[in-house]
């Protein structure tokens, strides 16, 4: 009888190691989305908690230590979400959950030796490259939490539209004089309209006076966040900044500035902005006794539910390469923000430009014969911060189908309505003119100004040349050439289909 039970329990031991092992039942286990924080702090998610289980994640909740939460699930997580706050001597506080540090590959004297990172909790290997996305919700208190997770799952609700249909970026005056300043807007639009998603719209404005996409100086501000509020997949933030502001640039006797006032008053609302990327320096310290840029968004009712920005200072060249990669990984299927950021960043490491490698690389000063670009690369992923979620998803569209045939008067197309549809919007935009747009003189008012910077938006945009409803026929014809966006409106989301057509 013993030796039965004994036979019967080693059998059952096997089985049991061969289920754990087998590729099916690892293929059929759920994503884990795990949150690591104190309880006072967790108990708050609560509400996105539920919502992430109802989208089919294994949910995990931990207490701190990070490393050990991680290490404790035997696997890698999808995602990971850090719940609390750091700040440097306030080790007994309960809110207090702290980061990772590293040693910082400086190039100018002032740097700090260190950063903070929390990227490097997703570090399986120990290569120092994050095998998976790790954000953080910096808050100190319950009801800060909870103020997160409801403009969180505010956005995630929120059904997609035509107007999510844009990439919004704001590049600042790089200040580094001769050839680099006068074709800094050139790089801006070649570069969104090379990487960026062909269906997206474009809103740019550059700080180089005299162009038109440069608009009024001093209203560049408002600007921005007026056209955040209307509406974007992806806002980006190219400049110099500080860890509560952001410098756009020299105007009359002063300077045009993007700080935390302009971010409470001009962001405040019911309705939570778009993800929002800073390709700048500091923007995400977090580590400090002051709230930074990328809090106070995150905190921001209107805000947006997901900031990423660097918790120090950022090398321009490896965030050139960070900004292609991004734009590029956009369309490409999974729209994870922590996905699609970390993707990026592995494209970004293997990104190579002579010519920019050149100019940039030693651009801000260096502290050796030469810089070294391996360890500029090494840092990028990890001294960047994901604040908010990074499950979140972004309003990317899936993919329509668009048959399309040559004609004799130009093109015929059919677009095959989907069960549920409810929309077909048609819209063109012209092919951009070779050449770089040179600044001319600056308008001396604001009006003036604003209208051309209107004016060279519109070209970035897809003008509506049809519309159409459930039953319609969904067939028609095109004569000039354009790039042209088949947009479809259904009740859960959108599809879309970009096409060049010459």
């Amino acid at each position: 009888m013993k030796y039965t039970s004994a036979l019967l329990l080693l059998v059952l031991l096997i089985l049991l190691i061969l289920l754990t092992l087998s590729p099916t039942a690892a293929g059929d286990a759920k994503p884990v989305w795990l949150v690591v924080g104190p309880p006072g702090l967790t108990e708050a998610v609560a509400p996105l908690a539920a919502f992430r289980a109802g989208e089919g994640f294994d949910v995990r909740i931990a207490a701190p230590p990070v490393a050990l939460a991680i290490a404790a699930l035997g696997r890698d997580p999808a995602f990971v979400l850090i719940v609390g706050d750091f700040e440097a001597g306030q080790d007994t506080e309960e809110w207090q959950v702290a980061p990772m540090t590293r040693p910082l590959y400086r190039w100018r004297p002032p740097q700090r030796k260190t950063f903070s990172t929390d990227s490097l909790y997703g570090d399986s290997y120990g290569d120092l490259r994050p095998d998976f996305p790790v954000g953080r919700i910096p808050a100190r208190t319950a009801a800060q939490v909870a103020a997160v997770v409801t403009k969180t799952l505010e956005f995630e609700r929120r059904i997609p539209t035509t107007s999510d249909l844009r990439m919004l970026a704001w590049a600042g005056a790089p200040g580094y004089g001769g050839v680099i300043d006068s074709m800094a807007t050139g790089l801006l639009v070649s570069t969104v309209r090379k990487f960026a998603p062909k269906s997206l719209d474009r809103y740019l404005i550059s700080s180089l006076a005299g162009n038109p996409l440069c608009g009024w100086p001093p209203d560049q501000p408002a600007t921005f966040n007026r056209e955040w509020r209307s509406g974007a997949v992806l806002a980006a933030i190219v400049a110099h900044a500080g860890p509560r502001s952001v410098f756009a640039m020299r105007h009359g006797d002063g300077a045009v500035r993007y700080g935390l006032d302009d971010v409470r008053s001009g962001l405040a609302g019911k309705t939570p902005v778009a993800p929002v990327v800073f390709l700048t320096c500091s923007s995400g310290e977090f580590d400090g006794k002051l709230p930074c840029m990328a809090e106070v968004m995150l905190a921001t009712p209107g805000g947006p539910p997901v900031v990423i920005a660097a918790t120090t200072e950022s090398h321009p060249l490896t965030n050139l390469f960070t900004g292609r990669a991004l734009l590029t990984r956009l369309g490409t299927g999974g729209s994870r923000i922590g996905d699609v950021w970390l993707d990026g960043q592995r494209k970004a490491a293997g990104m190579r430009d002579f010519v920019m490698e050149k100019m940039l690389s030693d651009v801000e000063g260096k502290l050796e014969d030469e810089i070294d670009q391996a360890k500029l690369r090494r840092d990028q992923p990890l001294l960047y911060a994901i604040l908010g979620d990074p499950a979140v998803k972004l309003k990317m569209p899936a993919a329509l189908d668009v048959s399309i045939e040559r004609m004799d008067t130009g093109w015929s197309y059919t677009v095959e309505e989907p069960e549920g549809a409810t929309l077909l919007v048609v819209g063109r935009r012209q092919l951009p003119k070779r050449g770089r747009r040179e600044a001319g003189a600056a308008p001396d008012n604001p009006e003036q100004a604003a209208d051309l910077l209107a004016a060279a938006n519109a070209r970035e945009q897809y003008a509506t040349v049809r519309e159409a409803g459930a039953g319609d026929n969904w067939a028609g014809e095109l004569t000039e050439p354009g790039w042209y966006r088949f947009v479809v409106a259904t009740p859960t989301g959108l599809l879309v289909a970009a096409v060049e057509l010459r």
